[in-house]
């Protein structure tokens, strides 16, 4: 008898655990949803389609003659563009062929919609960003994911997926076709996998190693973090998982090869290198640099008129200090060695890069070589934030500079008046066109409306925005969760 009551007064504490569990799984599930819809929605009404660029043509060229003529190629140049290559009578772009055949099923919809026609101010671009949408949306609840699997809280994991999203250059460069939160989503993807693995399970490393391959073919410079990938994973891994990793990225390089063979008949030819006077693959040497490496990194990081430290401020302020925390207060040195390298590997790249003195990115707005490093900053910050919220309220001041600028370039355009990069582009041209209602949106080209219209769209969108994360922000009282964790309570 006395065991059949200690049993009947387990029940009710039983189900109340479970329940307790089951409430802490659905809230987790909201925020994690949140991470996704919250960025995506303000990337779709943010799209433009009234500008566009030799950038944009390039892409939108092999596209087009993939839909037309069932090539990476055409005869006759459907536009004239600088980043449109000349080899062996036939014209093709000079970037890596990944987003294209990536994105191509969504292209292909609104090149039918665009009457089968080239048109690079139509629903083909439309349709690019409605994929680099997805990709930089997905990123974000990536973000989120590997947060929570670190530690994190619900709600801090959330910020810090909106702050890679939306006040950092991934924004920016979702509003037009550029192919690097793309590439952003599928190296981030072999992070997540890599980090969820563990010894007895391969199949994550096989596909962790083929999304970095993937990455790669998107854009090249995704190649350089498989290096502080493989260090990491020699630390947790057996050697045997190791290998499975990098064996399947190299399908990445594997097909870069193919596509180089089936385009000039030379896999060891890359689409910048026709039009140069050698043709080898060394000749792409030439363009790295170790002597002006240490300048540009500075310019990347800290420059007033380009640097991270205005056109991503949350990121690298915050994103340094909580690495900085993790190994020198917390005590989780490789992990905070993993990211900083992670983080490094990209900036260190394009720092040797100096692709003909366009090291720094030509027109386009603030840092965009710095996207594929971004997340390696946003992950600490959210155990940063976990750990210290008292940090919230500079956090936010933060966001909403960055929130800010980014929204100045994605709604009136990814590229400035300025290839300078003396220049301050968001004080030069961005946010005054931005203030005077230049929004260059493609649903309000598609509706007759006048400057005050634009202008209202634009507030309520940074205000709708910066409501959000300002709620978010608040510091909320905290309780156990079930499995003897902190969680934020949901009044």
């Amino acid at each position: 008898m006395q065991v059949e009551k200690v049993q009947l007064e387990a029940r009710p504490k039983a189900i109340k655990r479970f329940a307790t569990s089951l409430l802490a799984r659905i809230s987790s599930s909201k925020f994690a949803l949140a991470s996704f819809l919250i960025p995506l929605a303000v990337y779709l009404v943010s799209i433009n389609s009234v500008v566009t660029s030799d950038y944009q043509i390039s892409i939108l060229t092999t596209q087009y003659a993939l839909a037309k003529f069932h090539s990476f190629s055409l005869v006759t140049p459907a536009a004239s563009s600088v980043d449109l290559r000349f080899f062996d009578n036939r014209y093709f772009g000079d970037l890596p062929p990944g987003f294209g055949l990536i994105s191509f099923p969504l292209y292909y919809a609104g090149f039918l919609l665009d009457g089968s026609v080239f048109n690079p101010f139509g629903y083909q671009e439309v349709f690019d960003c409605l994929a680099l949408s997805l990709f930089a949306a997905a990123s974000s609840l990536l973000v989120f994911k590997i947060s929570r699997r670190l530690g994190a809280g619900r709600n801090e994991s959330l910020l810090a997926s909106l702050v890679l999203a939306l006040a950092s250059p991934v924004y920016t460069y979702t509003s037009q076709p550029w192919y690097h939160t793309a590439s952003l989503f599928f190296s981030l993807l072999a992070v997540y996998f890599a980090l969820a693995s563990n010894s007895n399970s391969s199949t994550r490393y096989l596909y962790g190693g083929l999304s970095l391959g993937v990455a790669m073919t998107i854009e090249y410079a995704a190649a350089v973090l498989v290096l502080p990938l493989l260090f990491y994973l020699t630390y947790k891994s057996k050697w045997k998982s190791v290998i499975l990793f990098f064996a399947t990225y190299l399908v990445g390089p594997l097909l870069i090869l193919t596509t180089n063979f089936l385009t000039f008949g030379n896999p060891l030819i890359f689409p910048e290198q026709p039009g140069q006077t050698s043709s080898s693959v060394f000749s792409l040497l030439n363009r790295f640099n170790i002597l002006y490496a240490p300048n540009h990194l500075l310019i990347f990081l800290f420059s007033p008129f380009r640097g991270l430290i205005f056109f991503a401020p949350a990121l690298l302020i915050l994103g340094s200090i909580a690495i900085y925390r993790l190994a020198e207060v917390d005590k989780q040195i490789r992990e905070a060695q993993f990211f900083l390298f992670m983080f490094l590997s990209v900036l260190v790249f394009y720092s040797l890069w100096l692709n003909n003195g366009d090291w720094y990115g030509g027109l386009s707005y603030g840092t965009r070589f710095a996207i594929l490093g971004l997340p390696y900053l946003a992950v600490p910050l959210a155990l940063l934030l976990t750990r210290r919220p008292s940090l919230r309220p500079t956090f936010f001041i933060l966001f909403s500079i960055g929130f800010i600028i980014a929204a100045a370039g994605a709604l009136t355009s990814s590229l400035s008046v300025s290839g300078n990069f003396y220049v301050f582009q968001p004080f030069a041209f961005n946010i005054p066109a931005l203030v005077g209602g230049r929004i260059d949106s493609w649903w309000l080209a598609k509706i007759p409306h006048d400057s005050t219209t634009a202008e209202l769209f634009a507030s309520i969108l940074v205000l709708v925005v910066l409501y959000v994360v300002g709620s978010l922000s608040r510091e909320p009282r905290r309780e156990m969760d079930s499995h003897g964790s902190t969680v934020d309570v949901i009044h």
